[in-house]
C-alpha cells in the first residue's frame, strides 16, 4: 500500500489554508481559489473523510 493510499484511508483530516492563499493580492478573498478548494474538500468528504478546515483568512479579509 502506498503512502497516499494509507493517507486516504484515514478518517479525519485537518486542512489549514492561510490568509495568503485565501486572499487575492490585497483585493479581498480569492473566490475562484476558494471554490476550487471546496470542490476538493467535497470530493474527500464523499470518500468518507471527515474534514476540519482551519483558516486565518477572516483576519486578512477583515
Amino acid at each position: 500500500m502506498t503512502g497516499r493510499e494509507r493517507l486516504v484511508r484515514r478518517g479525519r483530516w485537518v486542512v489549514k489554508i492561510g490568509s495568503s492563499l485565501l486572499t487575492n493580492d490585497g483585493q479581498g478573498l480569492d473566490q475562484q481559489a476558494i471554490a476550487r478548494w471546496v470542490e476538493q474538500l467535497v470530493s474527500l468528504r464523499e470518500q468518507g473523510i471527515e474534514i476540519i478546515l482551519v483558516s486565518s483568512g477572516a483576519v486578512a479579509e477583515g
